[in-house]
């Protein structure tokens, strides 16, 4: 597969023309656009964004490093020098340890300024009572950019599977008019061939020279639909060359060397194969990435709501330092009973208005998100069973069309050995053969849009962006 791929990018970025015909089957096809198309580049981004954010929301339990240096002198006095640094290391599970050193000096110092003179440490808790205590804000982003990393892996998925999408309709579409223009060219060639018999029969003297206007009107008839089944192909070859790029970002052409796969043109895939897809359908459409989406927006409103929550206990924060003389940084006992410093902090609104306001507007969005995913559900539910139905129509329609096609070959296979016998017109043999040609680009535009329709029912399943 990689080799053949190499030799697909070899012939599309070459201007130079060759004998041999490369065949690029819709698997060949899917996987370029998935490795280079920019739009699929354009996916992974997301995914780089998933992970930016949560490096960002890690930030919140960095080592936090500050100081503070204060120093005042006014005729020639020393009022005050102050230094105060210190060390914040904050604890997944809501505490912040500190670490600290302090030294002041001068004339004018406030009493509680008042340290030994090689300084002060200091190493404490700060831990969080109420508020706080099981989730607070950090806690509740770093989950939320947890989430939104699976987000953009949805996204990812999303964005790639309405890509292959396109690109499967695109890709059958270019290979339905490649077939038409094919048969275009070779039904041309035989009423061509045709032509010139029935030129030297009149040359001969056996046919009647209205045989050769006859014969000659078919020509001109079946040059005309050559040149709109040539006009679609370009067509059709130029929007698919919208999904091709290479490795190095520069778009790329078809050229006439590359061709679609033929050689299982008009067989089509059993259905008990395409109707495994649908086994489980309610436990492939869970995957489906516009429900997932939904899924991870209420996992992200449950964090929210439990953060809303805990706002509505009051906040009681206990802080505990320990003090000891810096000259003395290994003392040979610790008294955490006699130097320390300790600070308890509480508060708390009275009527709790704005935090219960902000937990009903959180549940009102929970509500929302539920229907919308229930909508969604059932929306690719019936897309499901539509596609199915359609499907299984086109299916026995091709059928059909298959045994009326054998039959018209079969009447124009009389009409010729009629015709060569003397018992039947021209114009009924032109008309066999039109009739024929006209069938043969039925059972075509069926076959590509029973392949176009299962691109879409893998799409409506989720499992388009996910098989490459």
């Amino acid at each position: 597969m990689k080799i053949k791929l190499l030799v697909i990018l070899f012939i599309l970025n070459s201007a130079l023309s060759s004998s041999n015909e490369i065949v690029m089957a819709e698997s060949d096809f899917l996987l370029l656009v998935g490795k280079f198309h920019p739009v699929a580049k354009q996916a992974q981004l997301q995914i780089d964004i998933g992970r930016s954010n949560l490096l960002r929301a890690g930030g919140a339990f960095d080592p936090f490093i500050s100081a503070q240096y204060s120093n005042k002198i006014y005729e020639d006095k020393s009022y005050y020098e102050i230094i105060n640094s210190g060390l914040k290391i904050p604890i997944w599970f809501g505490p912040d340890i500190n670490f600290g050193y302090e030294k002041s000096a001068g004339n004018y110092l406030n009493p509680e300024r008042n340290l030994p003179n090689q300084g002060l440490l200091s190493a404490g808790i700060k831990m969080p009572l109420g508020q706080g205590l099981f989730i607070d804000n950090r806690r509740a982003a770093f989950r939320q950019a947890e989430i939104f990393g699976k987000l953009s892996e949805v996204e990812q998925v999303r964005i790639l599977a309405d890509l292959y999408f396109s690109a499967v309709s695109a890709y059958w579409d270019w290979s339905a008019d490649y077939s038409i223009l094919k048969l275009s060219t070779e039904i041309l060639s035989v009423a061509n061939e045709r032509y010139e018999g029935i030129r030297q029969s009149f040359f001969q003297g056996d046919i009647p020279a209205i045989d050769t206007v006859e014969a000659y009107l078919q020509i001109l008839n079946l040059d005309i639909n050559l040149q709109s089944a040539r006009n679609e192909f370009v067509s059709s070859s130029l929007y698919l060359s919208n999904f091709l790029w290479n490795e190095n970002m520069i778009p790329m052409e078809i050229n006439d060397n590359l061709i679609p796969d033929t050689n299982s043109e008009l067989t089509l895939r059993p259905v008990n194969e395409i109707l495994p897809l649908t086994q489980n359908i309610d436990s492939l459409i869970a995957i489906h990435p516009e429900l997932q989406v939904y899924s991870l927006k209420l996992e992200e409103l449950a964090v929210e709501r439990r953060l809303k929550l805990e706002y509505l206990k009051p906040k009681l924060d206990l802080k505990y330092d320990y003090l000891n003389n810096a000259g003395n940084v290994f003392p040979n006992e610790i008294f955490p009973d006699q130097n320390f410093k300790v600070e308890l902090d509480f508060n708390m609104p009275v009527f709790l208005r704005q935090g219960r306001g902000e937990l009903q507007l959180t549940d009102i969005k929970i509500i929302e998100a539920e229907l919308q995913f229930e909508a969604k559900k059932l929306e690719l539910l019936n897309k499901v069973n539509s596609y199915l139905n359609e499907i299984s129509i086109l299916y026995q329609q091709f059928s059909l069309f298959s045994q009326a096609l054998e039959n018209y070959r079969i009447l124009l296979e009389g009409e010729q050995i009629k015709f060569n016998a003397g018992e039947s017109s021209l114009f009924l043999l032109n008309s066999r053969e039109n009739s024929l040609l006209n069938a043969n680009i039925k059972q075509i535009e069926l076959f590509t849009k029973i392949n176009t329709k299962i691109g879409a029912l893998r799409w409506s399943l989720g499992t388009i962006g996910r098989v490459q």
